[in-house]
């Protein structure tokens, strides 16, 4: 088959393309009776085959004009790499030398500044700026033959244009190529609507979770949904959860998508809703006795118990908040329950589950690297690994964020919002709609990690009201903490927590920690959180590594053993009128705690038995006088 191709006018080649390195030169290849493949050459070894996934087979745009004039090769192409260039081929569009209406309204509508004839003189290429596909598309649009490429492919130029201006963004570029996909596929027969097996929904889900077309194939998954009586929010539900199981790039495709589906389901509903029956009456209604399961008392005792966060504070699921005054130190105990919750280690003396943890901190931002600093110094350990930072805007007001926050997010993880009203700076919280938005959200959030939101939050003007804004927030909350301050000492109690410690009340101190100067020479300083009462050990009277490992070790020891006191030391305690620790401590035997120590490496390898025992003595005298520790009659806690 004999073919003639037009010869390329490379003076007329789009200036962005010739500054890049991605060219080669190309030669019409086949038998006579075939049609030519257009096999693509390396400038600099024109006899060497070039490949669009090799960079070392292109070369400059110089390289390849100068090979395709010394070799005479039969044209020039671009190699297609995914930075934005894309590339727009119309086959069979040009009839006796003249464009078809379609062809040229097609590319104005995508406005595309760079068209020219294929070198087959029989169709039209365009070039332009596009995010990159996930894959290439070729297939049948209104009647084109039409194939889109952005990545992993070259294209041929000939210069012969119809329209030569600066390369423009290809407007509409991805919705065409999901067109142009969904068009391929085997249109589904008519029982395929429905929610079954059937090859119908199989072949929809696949479409979602390869990439190779969202909007249809979500659109017709929602209407089946609907059809069949699912609830819309049941749907919403499903389609997103197909959605984040997609295997293509969570790109702004991507994005655009996920966010349309409470609207494609909306849609759905106002289209294919089962017809509403009147309620039937109560004569009409035949009961059915074994629908509920009755449980009895051996049956309730054997329900599973409720899971703490914090025992008695928080729960593992569920949305809690921290609310206080300016100045009561809310966030600061905030962030020290998120460093214990991210370490697994006691809160004021009540046990911690360990998780992960992500703090938002949206308001005095720039302060949280130094109230860092001032922990990891003060506690003698570095941050836990499971606690991370979030420090850019994020707002509770805008559906995106809220996603973006719950994918970053582990399952079953917490996640404190510092403050509820930098997340929702222009709601009305005393707004039951704005308030309600916010919950929503909050909510959202909540189901998605399947574990604990946290809001930091403030009071109003008469701080006995409680949390700042309309009622529907308290009433919410699984978990509130109240945060006080008189003078220099403040106090937290649990406001509400179901079937928890309600009106549990601890006070505690924001004691200032020196971390140095800055580059000026001033002071940088900070403060942590500490309950009131204890002596605090500042910078001369920092732990010792063997006295610091006692310290964890007791910690440990009481997480995952300790007791509560027995009841001859708080009868002792009450008859002598005094009472040496905090309602809810935990404490285990002296002997636990030594046995601990020795086997925790405290003293190097090698060390005798009796080097052991007088480091393990060393450190306990030291905890013991600091205060950092309690002692009476063979048991010990952590003061």
């Amino acid at each position: 088959m004999s073919t003639q191709f037009l010869s390329p006018v490379i003076s007329k080649f789009p200036a962005e393309l010739k500054a890049l390195p991605r060219w080669v030169t190309w030669s019409a290849e086949g038998g006579k009776d075939e049609k030519p493949r257009k096999v693509p050459r390396c400038p600099k070894a024109p006899q060497r085959n070039a490949s669009s996934t090799d960079p070392t087979t292109w070369g400059t745009f110089e390289e390849a004009a100068a090979a395709y004039q010394l070799h005479g090769h039969t044209g020039l192409g671009f190699v297609l790499n995914g930075d934005g260039i894309s590339g727009v081929d119309i086959d069979h569009c040009i009839k006796e030398g003249t464009p078809e209406p379609a062809a040229i309204e097609l590319l104005s509508s995508m406005n595309a500044r760079y068209i020219e004839v294929s070198p087959s003189g029989t169709g039209l290429r365009a070039f332009g700026i596009s995010k990159p596909l996930n894959k290439g598309a070729k297939g049948k649009c209104d009647g084109l033959d039409l194939e889109l490429y952005s990545n992993g492919r070259y294209l041929t130029l000939t210069g012969q244009t119809l329209l030569n201006e600066p390369l423009m963004e290809l407007e509409g570029f991805h919705e065409l190529a999901e067109k142009i996909q969904y068009s391929r596929l085997k249109p589904l027969k008519e029982s395929d609507t429905h929610l079954t097996a059937s090859i119908g929904m199989e072949e929809l889900v696949r479409r979602v979770h390869s990439g190779d077309v969202f909007h249809d194939s979500l659109r017709d998954i929602a209407a089946s949904m609907i059809a069949n009586g699912t609830k819309e929010k049941a749907a919403t539900d499903y389609i997103r959860a197909l959605m984040k199981c997609s295997e293509a790039p969570k790109d702004d495709r991507w994005r655009t998508r996920f966010n349309e589906i409470p609207e494609l389901v909306k849609s759905a509903v106002r289209k294919f809703s089962p017809a509403q029956h009147s309620l039937p009456t109560y004569t009409e209604i035949v009961g059915n006795p074994g629908r509920y399961k009755l449980l009895d008392g051996v049956a309730l005792a054997a329900l599973p118990p409720i899971q703490w966060r914090v025992k008695g504070i928080l729960p593992a699921t569920g949305l809690a908040a921290i609310y206080g005054p300016s100045g009561s130190g809310k966030s600061f105990l905030g962030f020290d329950l998120a460093a214990s919750i991210a370490e697994g280690s006691l809160w004021f003396n009540k046990r911690v589950e360990h998780g992960e943890v992500i703090y938002a901190a949206l308001e005095g931002e720039s302060g949280f690297k130094l109230r860092a600093q001032a922990w990891v110094q003060r506690r003698g350990r570095p941050l836990p690994p499971s606690l991370k930072m979030l420090l850019e805007p994020f707002k509770l007001s805008i559906r995106q964020d809220v996603a973006d926050l719950a994918a970053a997010a582990i399952k079953q993880s917490v996640v404190f919002i510092d403050t509820l009203n930098r997340a929702a700076p222009t709601a009305d919280e005393n707004s039951s709609k704005d308030m309600g938005e916010i919950l929503e959200a909050a909510k959202y959030l909540q189901a998605e990690i399947n574990g604990l939101v946290v809001l930091v939050h403030h009071t109003g003007k008469d701080t006995s009201k409680g949390a700042r804004g309309h009622s529907s927030l308290f009433a919410a909350l699984d978990s509130a903490i109240e945060v006080s301050r008189s003078d220099s000492v403040r106090s937290w109690k649990v406001a509400k927590s179901k079937d928890g410690e309600d009106g549990s009340s601890h006070t505690f101190i924001l004691d200032i920690e020196d971390l140095g100067h800055d580059t000026y020479g001033d002071t940088l300083t900070s403060c942590v959180v500490e309950p009131a009462g204890i002596v605090q050990h500042k910078k001369k009277q920092k732990l010792g590594a063997a006295t610091l490992t006692a310290l964890r070790t007791l910690e440990d020891l009481i997480n995952f053993e300790g007791i509560t006191p027995p009841k001859a030391i708080l009868d002792h305690w009450a008859q002598i009128g005094e009472a040496r620790m905090e309602q809810g401590t935990r404490l285990i035997h002296e002997e636990r705690w030594r046995l601990g120590c020795m086997k925790s490496g405290m003293t190097e390898a090698g060390a005798t038995e009796d080097s052991k025992r007088r480091s393990f003595s060393r450190a306990r005298m030291s905890l013991l006088e600091l205060k950092r520790v309690g002692c009476f009659d063979g048991y010990v806690w952590i003061s």
